[in-house]
């Protein structure tokens, strides 16, 4: 394989999704046609369609085809918030991006029991009862940056069924606790994404991406959310400002 068709036919493809002669969410010519309009093998075309998919320019959609993909921003989002500040936050560091940025909430909010790992996080006993739910934070729109899980312990809802919980509930019930007087820990690091992951980002299998975990805990120092967030470093850093230095 000629090493400068592929690049040549790489940087070209590139140069027009950049561009916008290939319009985001709109689909690329099929390789049969690219082959002609290029007159290169099969295998340049594949290996460009390999290299635009690395630098999250395209995405594969079963049956249709190769799907261009809003061009890589990256959105430096503070991670050490209040968890009820988190779609503002959200809001605010796409704006400083300068892209439109919104959160896909599931609307299913889940309730069970706390395995033994949940009880001694939150400080519960075995099978009392938590709720989670997940959310993608997307730009543009359907690209993801990133996806959220989060736990809570059921009491911080007080008497508020499960069945009658919503995203809703969960800002109102967290806007009572004093985010002046709360803490969290954060863990960083950085692995390969698993399938479901890839296809959830829109990335390449194997790609690497951020695992956060943040736990916040309220003035008391009980820890009442637990947020796991995979995020794609092509699309997505840490951006905290003003952390107080620390010697340990």
């Amino acid at each position: 394989m000629p090493v400068e068709r592929f690049t040549e036919v790489l940087d070209d493809l590139r140069a027009k999704i950049l561009d916008g002669s290939y319009p985001v969410d709109e689909f690329l010519p099929h390789t049969e046609q690219l082959k002609e309009s290029y007159g290169v093998s099969a295998a340049v075309i594949t290996r460009a369609m390999q290299g635009l998919k690395a630098e999250g320019l395209i995405w594969r959609v079963a049956n249709r085809g190769m799907m261009v993909l809003q061009p890589p921003v990256c959105v430096g989002v503070p991670v050490a918030i209040a968890p009820h500040y988190e779609h503002q936050n959200w809001g605010e560091a796409c704006h400083r991006a300068r892209v439109t940025g919104r959160f896909q909430e599931d609307s299913r909010i889940r309730a069970g029991a706390a395995n033994d790992l949940l009880a001694r996080l939150f400080d519960l006993n075995e099978g009392d009862p938590i709720v989670w739910w997940s959310r993608i934070a997307v730009i543009g729109e359907r690209t993801a940056v990133f996806r959220d899980r989060v736990w809570y312990p059921k009491s911080i809802f007080g008497d508020v069924p499960s069945n009658a919980l919503t995203p809703e509930a969960f800002d109102v019930a967290l806007s009572r606790i004093n985010p002046n007087t709360s803490n969290a820990d954060l863990t960083t690091r950085v692995r390969p994404c698993t399938d479901k992951e890839a296809k959830e980002l829109k990335m390449s299998e194997g790609s690497p991406v951020y695992d956060i975990t943040r736990t916040t805990h309220d003035e008391e120092g009980r820890i009442y959310e637990l947020l796991r967030r995979v995020a794609n470093p092509l699309r997505f850093h840490i951006r905290d400002r003003g952390v107080p230095l620390s010697s340990s």
